[in-house]
């Protein structure tokens, strides 16, 4: 499939103003106003300013039709190319989706900001606990992703004992944007962060995609009910092929191998 991404353009603002003539930048507008930054925000409000159009009426549309949101990157689709920062032994490394990603079953859940809140705390310490059933489940690796720096993201995993679960630092926030996944969460002075959600990613394509309702800037609330690890080991268990002796019952197998065993035994004699 191909990379899906659709960089912010005044455009996009024209073509919804039309949208009862074209339904599909219902779609464009959406994604682009979940994820504008305050300048785009401002330009946004010029353009519209200028061609006489009243900012406030397409903003009260895009929230009455919030519920029907389409992702930037939907399943089937490549996840965004972008480099991460680890620090490993007092040097600075950079990889690359490729090598993160590709060639690989990965797991990613995303958590609105390290040492913000008890229940990312505990979503953590549950990915934890569940890594090696993820793991015995055709999953190659688990991450955890959040818009801090990659010292925040690795001081919070030693204060919790995170050894198994990987943490991804996406500091700049660029990956979780081009997810459509980067919020504003100015109403409680933190800036710019990530919604809450997670995927199962093969080779650099999201298989399955898990987002909480809701999404929007400024929430007054942090669902979590759709990106719990019990639900989503549930559907990685649901999408492992059962190998044969798993589905054979053992007894027919000791059956079986008895009779090949009296079969060779006759045959030598």
């Amino acid at each position: 499939m191909p990379h899906y991404t659709r960089p912010f353009t005044e455009n996009d603002f024209a073509r919804a103003w039309k949208w009862k003539d074209f339904p599909a930048a219902q779609k464009i507008i959406r994604e682009a106003f979940f994820n504008l930054t305050d300048e785009e925000e401002n330009l946004a409000k010029n353009w519209c300013k200028v061609q006489g159009h009243d900012w406030q009426e397409i903003v009260n549309l895009i929230k009455d039709d919030a519920k029907k949101i389409t992702y930037l990157v939907p399943e089937g689709y490549d996840i965004p190319q972008e480099d991460f920062t680890f620090y490993e032994n007092k040097t600075f490394i950079i990889k690359s989706t490729e090598d993160l990603f590709y060639n690989k079953r990965i797991l990613i859940f995303s958590i609105p900001g390290a040492f913000a809140s008890n229940l990312s705390k505990q979503q953590l310490l549950r990915f934890e606990k569940k890594y090696d059933q993820f793991i015995s489940n055709e999953i190659d690796e688990v991450y955890c992703i959040s818009v801090n720096d990659v010292f925040v993201m690795n001081a919070w995993a030693k204060s919790l004992g995170i050894i198994k679960t990987k943490m991804l630092s996406d500091g700049n926030g660029y990956f979780t944007r081009q997810m459509g996944m980067l919020i504003k969460k100015n109403n409680i002075g933190m800036g710019n962060h990530s919604w809450r959600y997670a995927m199962i990613v093969e080779d650099g394509q999201v298989e399955k995609l898990f987002v909480e309702l809701g999404l929007r800037n400024n929430p007054e609330t942090d669902p979590y009910q759709e990106t719990t690890p019990e639900l989503i080991l549930e559907y990685v268990k649901s999408s492992v092929e059962p190998s044969l002796t798993k589905e054979l019952n053992p007894s027919l197998i000791t059956t079986s191998k008895n009779v090949i065993d009296m079969w060779s035994n006759s045959l030598v004699k």
